[in-house]
Protein backbone atom coordinates (compact mmCIF):
# COMPACT_ATOMS: atom_id res chain seq x y z
CA UNK A 1 0.00 0.00 0.00
CA UNK A 2 1.19 3.34 -0.70
CA UNK A 3 1.32 5.83 2.17
CA UNK A 4 1.01 9.59 2.36
CA UNK A 5 4.40 11.48 2.50
CA UNK A 6 7.67 11.98 1.20
CA UNK A 7 8.93 8.70 2.25
CA UNK A 8 6.92 6.80 -0.47
CA UNK A 9 7.25 9.48 -3.32
CA UNK A 10 10.47 9.92 -5.26
CA UNK A 11 10.57 14.49 -6.43
CA UNK A 12 13.23 15.86 -7.93
CA UNK A 13 13.00 18.86 -5.11
CA UNK A 14 16.00 19.82 -3.40
CA UNK A 15 15.27 20.55 0.92
CA UNK A 16 14.29 24.22 0.71
CA UNK A 17 16.72 26.83 2.69
CA UNK A 18 13.64 28.84 3.69
CA UNK A 19 12.40 26.52 6.22
CA UNK A 20 13.42 28.28 9.75
CA UNK A 21 13.04 24.83 11.69
CA UNK A 22 11.62 21.60 11.98
CA UNK A 23 10.81 18.98 14.71
CA UNK A 24 13.58 16.11 14.55
CA UNK A 25 10.88 13.92 13.29
CA UNK A 26 10.24 15.80 9.96
CA UNK A 27 14.24 17.12 9.69
CA UNK A 28 15.49 13.40 9.86
CA UNK A 29 16.74 11.60 6.59
CA UNK A 30 13.91 9.36 6.95
CA UNK A 31 11.04 12.16 6.95
CA UNK A 32 12.81 13.49 4.20
CA UNK A 33 12.79 10.59 2.16
CA UNK A 34 17.09 11.54 1.98
CA UNK A 35 18.19 8.64 2.20
CA UNK A 36 22.59 9.53 0.29
CA UNK A 37 24.62 10.32 2.84
CA UNK A 38 26.87 13.94 2.25
CA UNK A 39 30.09 13.85 2.30
CA UNK A 40 31.91 15.11 5.28
CA UNK A 41 33.82 18.39 5.40
CA UNK A 42 37.13 16.34 6.59
CA UNK A 43 36.35 13.35 4.20
CA UNK A 44 36.78 15.99 1.43
CA UNK A 45 40.08 17.25 2.73
CA UNK A 46 40.84 13.54 2.84
CA UNK A 47 40.11 13.10 -0.35
CA UNK A 48 41.88 15.76 -2.19
CA UNK A 49 44.80 15.26 0.17
CA UNK A 50 45.48 11.71 -1.12
CA UNK A 51 44.55 13.22 -4.76
CA UNK A 52 47.62 15.39 -4.18
CA UNK A 53 50.26 12.45 -3.14
CA UNK A 54 48.70 10.14 -5.93
CA UNK A 55 50.15 13.41 -8.61
CA UNK A 56 52.81 14.33 -6.17
CA UNK A 57 51.81 17.55 -5.55
CA UNK A 58 53.27 19.30 -2.79
CA UNK A 59 49.70 21.41 -1.51
CA UNK A 60 51.98 24.28 -0.07
CA UNK A 61 53.76 24.92 -3.57
CA UNK A 62 53.01 26.25 -6.64
CA UNK A 63 53.22 24.15 -9.88
CA UNK A 64 55.61 25.63 -12.47
CA UNK A 65 53.18 25.37 -15.46
CA UNK A 66 50.65 27.35 -13.74
CA UNK A 67 52.57 29.81 -14.78
CA UNK A 68 53.30 31.42 -11.38
CA UNK A 69 57.10 32.52 -10.25
CA UNK A 70 56.45 32.98 -6.81
CA UNK A 71 54.84 31.23 -3.90
CA UNK A 72 52.00 32.09 -2.61
CA UNK A 73 51.86 31.89 1.53
CA UNK A 74 48.24 33.41 2.32
CA UNK A 75 46.22 31.68 0.30
CA UNK A 76 48.30 28.83 -1.97
CA UNK A 77 46.73 27.47 -5.61
CA UNK A 78 46.23 24.16 -3.55
CA UNK A 79 43.59 26.24 -0.43
CA UNK A 80 41.77 28.14 -4.18
CA UNK A 81 41.62 24.78 -5.65
CA UNK A 82 40.39 23.38 -2.57
CA UNK A 83 37.73 25.99 -2.52
CA UNK A 84 36.41 25.28 -5.50
CA UNK A 85 36.33 21.44 -5.18
CA UNK A 86 34.26 22.42 -1.83
CA UNK A 87 31.79 24.93 -2.90
CA UNK A 88 28.16 24.01 -4.45
CA UNK A 89 25.57 26.09 -5.17
CA UNK A 90 22.43 26.11 -2.56
CA UNK A 91 19.07 25.44 -3.99
CA UNK A 92 17.01 27.88 -5.07
CA UNK A 93 14.63 28.91 -2.58
CA UNK A 94 11.23 27.16 -3.07
CA UNK A 95 7.67 28.44 -1.62
CA UNK A 96 5.38 26.61 0.86
CA UNK A 97 1.68 26.15 0.41
CA UNK A 98 0.12 24.28 3.05
CA UNK A 99 -3.90 24.29 4.25
CA UNK A 100 -4.37 25.69 7.81
CA UNK A 101 -4.82 23.50 10.00
CA UNK A 102 -7.92 25.54 11.92
CA UNK A 103 -10.64 26.74 10.47
CA UNK A 104 -11.52 30.24 10.38
CA UNK A 105 -15.20 32.40 10.19
CA UNK A 106 -14.57 33.97 6.56
CA UNK A 107 -16.61 36.74 7.28
CA UNK A 108 -14.16 37.53 10.38
CA UNK A 109 -11.43 37.54 8.65
CA UNK A 110 -10.98 41.38 7.37
CA UNK A 111 -11.04 40.90 3.89
CA UNK A 112 -8.28 39.91 1.87
CA UNK A 113 -5.19 41.47 3.74
CA UNK A 114 -6.47 39.71 7.16
CA UNK A 115 -6.83 36.43 5.72
CA UNK A 116 -3.38 37.32 4.25
CA UNK A 117 -1.98 38.22 7.95
CA UNK A 118 -3.45 34.62 8.99
CA UNK A 119 -1.36 32.61 6.32
CA UNK A 120 1.53 34.85 7.37
CA UNK A 121 1.38 33.87 11.38
CA UNK A 122 0.38 30.49 10.57
CA UNK A 123 3.39 29.55 8.54
CA UNK A 124 5.53 31.54 11.13
CA UNK A 125 4.46 29.91 13.90
CA UNK A 126 5.28 26.68 12.01
CA UNK A 127 8.52 27.42 11.36
CA UNK A 128 8.35 28.63 7.65
CA UNK A 129 9.87 31.88 6.85
CA UNK A 130 8.85 34.34 4.31
CA UNK A 131 5.35 36.63 3.22
CA UNK A 132 2.10 34.18 2.39
CA UNK A 133 -1.21 35.41 0.80
CA UNK A 134 -4.54 33.43 1.18
CA UNK A 135 -5.46 31.62 -1.93
CA UNK A 136 -9.54 33.55 -1.81
CA UNK A 137 -10.54 35.88 -4.70
CA UNK A 138 -12.62 39.24 -5.06
CA UNK A 139 -13.45 40.91 -8.14
CA UNK A 140 -10.18 43.20 -8.10
CA UNK A 141 -7.92 41.02 -6.75
CA UNK A 142 -8.00 37.62 -7.94
CA UNK A 143 -6.17 34.47 -5.60
CA UNK A 144 -4.16 33.83 -8.61
CA UNK A 145 -3.04 37.25 -9.79
CA UNK A 146 -1.75 37.43 -5.68
CA UNK A 147 1.00 34.28 -6.96
CA UNK A 148 2.77 36.16 -9.97
CA UNK A 149 6.14 37.13 -10.02
CA UNK A 150 6.40 33.98 -8.53
CA UNK A 151 7.44 30.17 -9.07
CA UNK A 152 7.89 27.00 -7.44
CA UNK A 153 5.19 25.39 -4.30
CA UNK A 154 5.90 23.05 -2.55
CA UNK A 155 3.62 21.11 0.74
CA UNK A 156 5.37 21.29 3.45
CA UNK A 157 6.39 17.61 3.28
CA UNK A 158 8.75 18.89 0.62
CA UNK A 159 6.63 17.20 -1.59
CA UNK A 160 5.76 19.38 -5.03
CA UNK A 161 2.37 20.65 -5.67
CA UNK A 162 3.23 22.92 -8.90
CA UNK A 163 5.72 24.68 -10.90
CA UNK A 164 4.46 27.83 -12.15
CA UNK A 165 1.23 30.04 -11.87
CA UNK A 166 0.38 29.29 -15.61
CA UNK A 167 0.41 25.28 -14.34
CA UNK A 168 -1.81 26.33 -11.62
CA UNK A 169 -4.60 27.85 -13.63
CA UNK A 170 -4.22 25.19 -16.33
CA UNK A 171 -5.10 22.67 -13.74
CA UNK A 172 -1.24 21.11 -13.96
CA UNK A 173 -0.63 20.26 -10.36
CA UNK A 174 1.77 17.51 -8.99
CA UNK A 175 0.52 16.56 -5.89
CA UNK A 176 -2.75 17.31 -4.36
CA UNK A 177 -3.07 20.17 -1.38
CA UNK A 178 -3.41 17.99 1.64
CA UNK A 179 -0.92 18.96 4.28
CA UNK A 180 -1.26 21.06 6.99
CA UNK A 181 1.58 24.49 7.79
CA UNK A 182 3.40 21.27 9.97
CA UNK A 183 3.17 18.53 7.05
CA UNK A 184 0.58 16.49 8.76
CA UNK A 185 -2.54 15.21 6.65
CA UNK A 186 -5.23 17.08 6.03
CA UNK A 187 -8.26 14.37 5.50
CA UNK A 188 -9.16 14.20 1.88
CA UNK A 189 -12.05 16.27 0.69
CA UNK A 190 -11.74 18.64 3.89
CA UNK A 191 -13.43 21.89 2.80
CA UNK A 192 -11.41 24.97 1.72
CA UNK A 193 -13.04 28.60 1.39
CA UNK A 194 -11.84 30.22 -2.04
CA UNK A 195 -14.15 32.02 -3.60
CA UNK A 196 -12.29 30.94 -6.32
CA UNK A 197 -12.62 29.30 -10.09
CA UNK A 198 -10.58 26.77 -11.35
CA UNK A 199 -8.83 29.07 -13.35
CA UNK A 200 -7.88 31.08 -10.33
CA UNK A 201 -10.10 34.01 -11.01
CA UNK A 202 -13.11 35.25 -8.71
CA UNK A 203 -16.08 32.95 -8.72
CA UNK A 204 -18.83 35.87 -9.11
CA UNK A 205 -21.55 35.94 -6.86
CA UNK A 206 -19.77 33.18 -4.55
CA UNK A 207 -16.92 35.18 -3.08
CA UNK A 208 -18.62 36.62 0.18
CA UNK A 209 -19.68 39.85 -1.59
CA UNK A 210 -15.94 40.07 -2.04
CA UNK A 211 -15.10 38.76 1.17
CA UNK A 212 -16.91 41.95 3.01
CA UNK A 213 -20.18 39.66 3.85
CA UNK A 214 -21.81 37.53 6.26
CA UNK A 215 -24.92 36.59 4.79
CA UNK A 216 -23.47 35.74 1.04
CA UNK A 217 -22.05 32.34 0.26
CA UNK A 218 -18.47 31.28 -0.84
CA UNK A 219 -17.32 28.71 -3.25
CA UNK A 220 -15.47 25.77 -1.68
CA UNK A 221 -12.07 23.44 -2.75
CA UNK A 222 -11.56 19.96 -1.43
CA UNK A 223 -8.39 18.97 -0.36
CA UNK A 224 -6.70 15.51 -1.95
CA UNK A 225 -8.59 15.94 -5.70
CA UNK A 226 -7.07 17.86 -8.36
CA UNK A 227 -8.13 20.66 -10.67
CA UNK A 228 -10.34 22.42 -10.43
CA UNK A 229 -12.01 20.61 -7.39
CA UNK A 230 -9.38 21.44 -5.39
CA UNK A 231 -10.17 25.21 -5.71
CA UNK A 232 -13.82 25.03 -7.67
CA UNK A 233 -16.24 22.09 -6.13
CA UNK A 234 -18.98 22.95 -8.76
CA UNK A 235 -21.64 21.75 -6.11
CA UNK A 236 -20.70 23.44 -3.10
CA UNK A 237 -21.04 26.75 -0.92
CA UNK A 238 -20.76 27.27 2.37
CA UNK A 239 -22.41 30.68 4.19
CA UNK A 240 -19.89 33.15 4.73
CA UNK A 241 -20.55 33.17 8.39
CA UNK A 242 -18.57 29.91 8.45
CA UNK A 243 -15.90 28.53 9.54
CA UNK A 244 -13.54 26.66 6.66
CA UNK A 245 -9.72 25.90 6.49
CA UNK A 246 -8.01 28.14 4.01
CA UNK A 247 -5.10 27.50 1.43
CA UNK A 248 -1.85 29.30 1.97
CA UNK A 249 0.93 30.29 -0.17
CA UNK A 250 4.28 31.72 -0.02
CA UNK A 251 5.65 34.01 -2.81
CA UNK A 252 8.59 35.88 -3.07
CA UNK A 253 10.74 33.00 -4.51
CA UNK A 254 11.45 31.76 -7.71
CA UNK A 255 12.61 27.98 -8.01
CA UNK A 256 11.80 25.79 -11.35
CA UNK A 257 9.99 21.84 -9.81
CA UNK A 258 9.88 19.00 -11.96
CA UNK A 259 9.98 15.45 -11.40
CA UNK A 260 11.59 12.50 -13.52
CA UNK A 261 9.52 10.20 -16.07
CA UNK A 262 9.37 7.08 -13.66
CA UNK A 263 7.93 3.77 -14.58
CA UNK A 264 5.70 1.78 -14.31
CA UNK A 265 2.84 4.38 -15.95
CA UNK A 266 -0.45 4.65 -15.84
CA UNK A 267 -2.53 7.12 -17.65
CA UNK A 268 -5.93 7.93 -18.61
CA UNK A 269 -7.14 6.99 -21.96
CA UNK A 270 -8.06 9.41 -24.33
CA UNK A 271 -10.66 7.97 -26.29
CA UNK A 272 -13.83 6.38 -24.21
CA UNK A 273 -14.57 2.44 -23.78
CA UNK A 274 -17.62 1.10 -25.16
CA UNK A 275 -18.84 -1.31 -22.39
CA UNK A 276 -20.00 -4.36 -24.75
CA UNK A 277 -16.99 -4.51 -26.88
CA UNK A 278 -15.39 -7.09 -24.35
CA UNK A 279 -12.21 -6.36 -22.59
CA UNK A 280 -9.80 -6.55 -24.61
CA UNK A 281 -10.79 -3.93 -27.12
CA UNK A 282 -10.05 -2.31 -23.90
CA UNK A 283 -6.31 -3.84 -24.05
CA UNK A 284 -6.11 -2.84 -27.20
CA UNK A 285 -7.27 0.78 -27.23
CA UNK A 286 -4.28 1.14 -24.26
CA UNK A 287 -1.87 -0.58 -26.31
CA UNK A 288 -2.58 1.59 -29.65
CA UNK A 289 -2.35 5.24 -27.22
CA UNK A 290 1.00 3.98 -25.44
CA UNK A 291 2.22 3.17 -28.90
CA UNK A 292 1.38 6.04 -30.70
CA UNK A 293 3.17 8.29 -27.87
CA UNK A 294 6.56 6.41 -27.59
CA UNK A 295 5.53 4.86 -24.60
CA UNK A 296 7.43 1.22 -24.26
CA UNK A 297 6.29 -1.71 -22.57
CA UNK A 298 3.33 -3.53 -22.46
CA UNK A 299 -0.33 -1.46 -21.84
CA UNK A 300 -3.74 -2.80 -20.33
CA UNK A 301 -6.94 -1.40 -18.90
CA UNK A 302 -7.08 -1.30 -14.94
CA UNK A 303 -10.16 -3.49 -15.68
CA UNK A 304 -11.85 -6.17 -13.08
CA UNK A 305 -13.96 -8.79 -14.77
CA UNK A 306 -16.00 -11.63 -13.38
CA UNK A 307 -14.77 -12.57 -9.46
CA UNK A 308 -11.16 -11.13 -10.65
CA UNK A 309 -9.72 -8.24 -8.81
CA UNK A 310 -8.41 -6.00 -11.74
CA UNK A 311 -4.77 -6.12 -10.51
CA UNK A 312 -4.36 -9.22 -10.73
CA UNK A 313 -3.88 -8.85 -14.21
CA UNK A 314 -0.53 -7.61 -13.13
CA UNK A 315 1.17 -9.97 -11.28
CA UNK A 316 3.09 -9.05 -8.65
CA UNK A 317 3.41 -5.34 -8.00
CA UNK A 318 6.43 -4.16 -6.57
CA UNK A 319 6.52 -0.34 -7.33
CA UNK A 320 3.77 2.48 -7.73
CA UNK A 321 2.74 3.15 -11.14
CA UNK A 322 3.17 6.71 -11.83
CA UNK A 323 1.52 9.34 -14.46
CA UNK A 324 3.59 10.26 -17.29
CA UNK A 325 4.26 13.28 -15.57
CA UNK A 326 6.44 11.82 -13.30
CA UNK A 327 3.66 11.62 -10.33
CA UNK A 328 3.89 8.40 -8.42
CA UNK A 329 -0.53 7.89 -8.26
CA UNK A 330 -0.92 4.30 -6.43
CA UNK A 331 0.56 0.79 -5.86
CA UNK A 332 -2.71 -1.06 -5.82
CA UNK A 333 -5.37 1.18 -7.37
CA UNK A 334 -6.97 1.16 -3.52
CA UNK A 335 -4.79 3.79 -1.79
CA UNK A 336 -3.72 6.82 -4.03
CA UNK A 337 -1.39 9.34 -3.41
CA UNK A 338 -2.55 11.46 -6.67
CA UNK A 339 -5.46 11.15 -9.11
CA UNK A 340 -4.47 9.71 -12.10
CA UNK A 341 -5.88 12.59 -14.23
CA UNK A 342 -3.24 12.76 -17.19
CA UNK A 343 -3.21 11.32 -20.40
CA UNK A 344 -0.70 9.71 -22.79
CA UNK A 345 0.34 13.62 -23.98
CA UNK A 346 0.99 14.74 -20.20
CA UNK A 347 -2.48 16.77 -20.84
CA UNK A 348 -4.64 16.96 -17.42
CA UNK A 349 -7.87 16.09 -17.84
CA UNK A 350 -11.04 17.94 -15.70
CA UNK A 351 -12.89 15.35 -13.76
CA UNK A 352 -14.14 12.36 -15.60
CA UNK A 353 -15.94 8.90 -14.91
CA UNK A 354 -13.60 6.36 -15.42
CA UNK A 355 -14.62 2.83 -16.13
CA UNK A 356 -13.26 -0.04 -13.42
CA UNK A 357 -15.45 -2.79 -12.87
CA UNK A 358 -14.87 -3.22 -9.53
CA UNK A 359 -14.95 -1.66 -5.75
CA UNK A 360 -11.25 -1.51 -5.69
CA UNK A 361 -7.93 -2.60 -7.24
CA UNK A 362 -7.71 -5.62 -5.23
CA UNK A 363 -10.98 -7.12 -4.75
CA UNK A 364 -14.04 -7.82 -7.32
CA UNK A 365 -16.98 -9.78 -6.53
CA UNK A 366 -18.06 -9.61 -10.06
CA UNK A 367 -21.23 -7.63 -9.60
CA UNK A 368 -21.01 -4.63 -11.33
CA UNK A 369 -19.04 -4.43 -15.15
CA UNK A 370 -21.52 -4.53 -17.56
CA UNK A 371 -21.85 -8.51 -17.55
CA UNK A 372 -18.07 -9.07 -17.71
CA UNK A 373 -17.61 -5.82 -20.54
CA UNK A 374 -20.47 -8.33 -23.24
CA UNK A 375 -23.24 -5.78 -22.64
CA UNK A 376 -24.17 -1.78 -22.95
CA UNK A 377 -27.82 -2.13 -21.72
CA UNK A 378 -29.24 0.60 -19.91
CA UNK A 379 -30.47 -2.29 -17.26
CA UNK A 380 -26.39 -3.02 -16.45
CA UNK A 381 -24.75 -1.33 -14.09
CA UNK A 382 -20.60 -0.95 -13.80
CA UNK A 383 -18.39 0.02 -11.22
CA UNK A 384 -16.82 3.83 -12.46
CA UNK A 385 -14.06 6.00 -10.55
CA UNK A 386 -13.64 9.49 -10.46
CA UNK A 387 -10.39 10.90 -12.40
CA UNK A 388 -10.03 13.63 -10.13
CA UNK A 389 -10.07 12.44 -6.85
CA UNK A 390 -7.14 11.30 -5.14
CA UNK A 391 -8.75 8.99 -2.90
CA UNK A 392 -10.66 5.63 -3.18
CA UNK A 393 -13.40 7.50 -5.10
CA UNK A 394 -10.34 7.49 -8.25
CA UNK A 395 -11.30 4.00 -8.85
CA UNK A 396 -15.09 3.09 -8.10
CA UNK A 397 -17.15 3.20 -4.81
CA UNK A 398 -19.41 3.87 -4.22
CA UNK A 399 -19.84 5.53 -8.06
CA UNK A 400 -21.65 3.09 -10.66
CA UNK A 401 -23.34 3.83 -13.88
CA UNK A 402 -25.56 2.30 -16.58
CA UNK A 403 -23.49 0.29 -19.19
CA UNK A 404 -25.03 2.38 -22.19
CA UNK A 405 -22.49 5.02 -21.36
CA UNK A 406 -18.63 5.39 -22.92
CA UNK A 407 -16.06 6.18 -20.40
CA UNK A 408 -12.49 5.99 -20.63
CA UNK A 409 -10.33 3.73 -18.56
CA UNK A 410 -6.94 3.65 -16.67
CA UNK A 411 -4.14 2.10 -18.52
CA UNK A 412 -1.74 0.46 -16.94
CA UNK A 413 1.96 -0.63 -17.61
CA UNK A 414 2.94 -4.15 -16.89
CA UNK A 415 5.65 -4.58 -14.45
Amino acid sequence: MLAHGSDAITTAVARSPSRLSDSASATSPAARGEHAREETLAERLDRFRDAADLHQIDPHSQPSHLGYDTPVRARSWWAVALAGCLTKPAPAPVNYMFVTSTTYVISSLGGQQGANTVCSTVAHRAGLSGNFVAWLSTPTQPAAAALAGSRGWQRTDDVPFVDTVDDLVAGKLMYPPAKDEMGADIPVDTVVATGTTGSGGDDAGNDCNGLQGSNEPIRVGLTGNGSPDWTYEDLMTIGCDSAAHLYCFGVGHQAELSLPVASPLVFLSTNPFHAADHRAAADTECESEAASRGLPGTFMAMLGIDATPAIARFGTVTTPWHRVDGVAATADFTTFTAPIDVDPDGNHVASALVYTGAANGVTNMGEYDCASWTTSDSTDYAYVGDSSLGDSGAFAAPHMITCEHDEPVYCAQMQ
